[in-house]
């Protein structure tokens, strides 16, 4: 089957994806997961430098139609002391700019059902990663309920840790029995999160292959992508599909990382993307703590071998022909 050529936007609007990641203290400590991802030795970001970025990107996007997708992770986020401070924030400049926006937060959810109870106002979308090792399938299924009863949306995807398979199975399973409606999902687990996926079998392949595609959820700010060929549209993908099928390699594309997505890191630096190695002058590894960062206006062409996160994947792309 031939292969897409082309990733493009299927909404009425731009949107612009801006992951941060506030720290690497976190409650877990994955087998899969490196040790500074998740071992404290670096200090949380300042609320006060996050504020002033996040002014300097309202300021930056006031005349176009776009949704700024703010999606905090770690670490474990909901360790960060000052992050009700910081979503509030956020919500007075939309107002102020006229510029909607949707919060999500990359969390473990391993906080009891109270502190969720207590926390939800500040977000728009909460997403789980259940790591098999640790997390209870009852208790996240339980939070996405809470989650969901309060009006706001709700996801889980599970790591398919091909070595606790038969949990992930029934993680997915008990997670079916909720009372609302909410999205599942399974995430292809890579080894040193680099680009090569665990040692599946042809069955566990097939089964995340043929998991069925999350509801559509009403309300839900849509910053979904279609794939083209030759300007046709073909089939959906998810990245988890993409990366088992061995196509997350755009090397030579015309990539929008940089202008669709951004990330900081949990020093405070400045990427393109999510995951993605690639710079852009006078914005890459730049601070938050910096005055003199300008923001990408032009899309890059792609020189790695492979694209490893999920954003990046689906981030608006296309082959580019030299002339």
């Amino acid at each position: 089957m031939d292969w897409f050529d082309k990733i493009i936007h299927n909404n009425e609007y731009r949107w612009v994806y801006i992951d941060i990641d506030l720290g690497n203290f976190c409650t877990y400590a994955c087998s899969y997961c490196p040790t500074q991802a998740h071992n404290g030795s670096v200090p949380w970001l300042e609320v006060g430098a996050l504020k002033k970025f996040v002014n300097k990107l309202f300021t930056h996007t006031k005349d176009t139609k776009n949704l700024l997708v703010f999606n905090f992770l770690g670490g474990e986020p909901t360790l960060y002391n000052d992050i009700e401070e910081l979503c509030y924030y956020i919500k007075e400049q939309s107002g102020k700019f006229g510029i909607q926006s949707h919060i999500e937060l990359l969390t473990n959810g391993y906080r009891k059902l109270r502190w969720w109870e207590d926390n939800i106002h500040v977000y728009d979308e909460v997403k789980i990663s259940f790591h098999p090792e640790f997390a209870t399938a009852t208790h996240a299924r339980d939070v996405c309920d809470l989650v969901v009863s309060k009006g706001k949306q709700a996801m889980t995807q599970v790591l398919m840790l091909p070595a606790l398979w038969d949990k992930c199975i029934e993680t997915i399973e008990t997670l079916k029995t909720s009372k609302y409606k909410w999205c599942i999902a399974v995430k292809v687990v890579l080894k040193d999160f680099g680009h090569e996926p665990y040692d599946y079998t042809k069955e566990q392949e097939e089964f995340m292959k043929k998991m069925p595609r999350p509801p559509k959820i009403n309300n839900r700010p849509s910053y979904n992508n279609r794939f083209m060929l030759n300007n046709k549209q073909t089939e959906h993908y998810v990245a988890a599909q993409i990366i088992n099928e061995r196509k997350h390699s755009f090397k030579d594309w015309k990539c929008y990382a940089g202008i669709d997505i951004i990330s900081i890191s949990r020093e405070g630096k400045f990427k393109i993307g999510g995951a993605c190695p690639m710079s852009y002058e006078r914005f890459t590894n730049k601070t938050i703590y910096d005055t003199d960062y300008v923001f990408p206006s032009t899309p890059v062409i792609c020189n790695i071998d492979w694209c490893k996160c999920g954003p990046d994947i689906i981030t608006r792309k296309e082959k580019f022909y030299a002339r």
